[in-house]
C-alpha cells in the first residue's frame, strides 16, 4: 500500500466515522483501526485529527465551486433562457450532492454545527454567504437582461437559496440515512418547483 493510498484510506474512513458518530466521538485509534494501520502511523499522514477535518473542509469547498466551463455556460444562457439556465445549474449541484462522499461530509457539517465553531464558520461562508452572493449576481444579471422584473436581487437570492438550505437541514438532521435517495429526489423536485414559482411571479409579461 503506497503512502498516497494510505492517506486516502485514512481520509475516507474518517469521513465514514465522523458521519456516523460525530467528529468529537471518534478517536484517532478508531480511525487507525478502520484504516487497518497502527495508531502511530496516522501521524505519518496527518498531524492531528483536526488536520483530517481541515482536509475534509478543503475537499468539499473545492467540490462545490462551479468549474469554469459550467460558469461560462451559465453566463451565456442567463442572457437568453431562464429555464435552461436553471437546468444547467441544478444538474451541476445535483451531481455534487448525490456523490456518496459529499453526502457524508454534509452530514458531518450539520450534526457538528452547534458545537464546533470551525464547522459553523465553514457553513456560514461556503454554504450560505458565497452562494447567496453568486445568486444575487445572477438574479441581477437576469434583471439587466429583462428576463425577470427588477426587484431587490439580494432579497430574492435569500428567498430562493435559503429555502434549499432549510430542506438540506431537514434531510441531514432528521431523515439521514433513511431512504436518502427518495429524500434527495424530493429535494430537487421541490427546488425546481420553487424556482418556477419565483420566476413565474417575476417574469416580464410581453
Amino acid at each position: 500500500m503506497t503512502k498516497r493510498n494510505t492517506k486516502e484510506i485514512i481520509l475516507k474512513k474518517s469521513i465514514d466515522l465522523f458521519a456516523e458518530k460525530g467528529y468529537d466521538n471518534v478517536s484517532v485509534r478508531e480511525i487507525a483501526k478502520a484504516s487497518s494501520i497502527k495508531e502511530s502511523s496516522i501521524y505519518n499522514h496527518y498531524k492531528s485529527k483536526q488536520q483530517i477535518l481541515d482536509t475534509i473542509f478543503e475537499y468539499l469547498s473545492k467540490e462545490m465551486v462551479v468549474d469554469t466551463q459550467t460558469e461560462q455556460e451559465i453566463e451565456n444562457i442567463v442572457t437568453k433562457d431562464i429555464t435552461e439556465f436553471y437546468k444547467i445549474g441544478s444538474q451541476y449541484y445535483e451531481n455534487k450532492l448525490r456523490d456518496p462522499t459529499n453526502l457524508k461530509i454534509f452530514r458531518i457539517l450539520f450534526i457538528e454545527l452547534y458545537h464546533n465553531s470551525q464547522i459553523k464558520n465553514f457553513i456560514q461562508k461556503f454554504l450560505i454567504e458565497i452562494p447567496i452572493q453568486g445568486w444575487t449576481q445572477l438574479f441581477s444579471q437576469m434583471m439587466e437582461n429583462n428576463l425577470i422584473r427588477k426587484v431587490d436581487s439580494e432579497h430574492l437570492a435569500n428567498t430562493y437559496f435559503k429555502y434549499g438550505v432549510e430542506l438540506l437541514f431537514e434531510i441531514f438532521l432528521i431523515y439521514y440515512p433513511e431512504d436518502l435517495e427518495t429524500h434527495l429526489n424530493n429535494f430537487f423536485i421541490k427546488m425546481e418547483n420553487h424556482m418556477h414559482f419565483l420566476t413565474d411571479c417575476l417574469l416580464i409579461n410581453e
